[in-house]
């Protein structure tokens, strides 16, 4: 859990730098690629904590409310890749600094639904040592 806001605050420092955005930073942030990618992001984190409240609470949680943290972990992915693809290809548009800061907030949120997959995973595990 500490990671998803560890890398959260990176990601927020990461656009720090970048101001004021650019044209490319701009295209970038107000694209549809970017909003699913945020959309994804958010439906990620937002399963592992729905989870982790019915775990507290006592209520029950099976193994698919568990995998739609993998699955919005997933779609986050493919999302990421578009978005990637179309930073790449926005690259001649902008500075080097600019695009390696770009790239690296693009990564760095890819890392914060990475640690809510992960924890699923420990959720996952402890489910399965419950109900052996």
């Amino acid at each position: 859990m500490d990671l998803i806001a560890d890398y959260s605050k990176s990601a927020a420092r990461s656009l720090h730098y970048l101001l004021p955005p650019s044209p490319v930073m701009a295209k970038l942030l107000t694209s549809e690629a970017f909003a699913g990618y945020k959309e994804s992001l958010r439906n990620c984190v937002e399963a592992l904590f729905s989870t982790l409240r019915a775990l507290m609470t006592g209520g029950k949680v099976g193994l698919e409310t568990v995998h739609m943290i993998e699955k919005w972990e997933e779609e986050a992915d493919e999302q990421k890749d578009e978005l990637m693809g179309m930073l790449y290809r926005l690259r001649n548009e902008t500075e080097s600094s600019e695009f390696l800061l770009l790239r690296e907030f693009v990564l760095i949120l890819d890392n914060v639904c990475d640690a809510a997959e992960d924890a699923g995973d420990v959720i996952l595990v402890m489910l399965a040592t419950v109900y052996r």
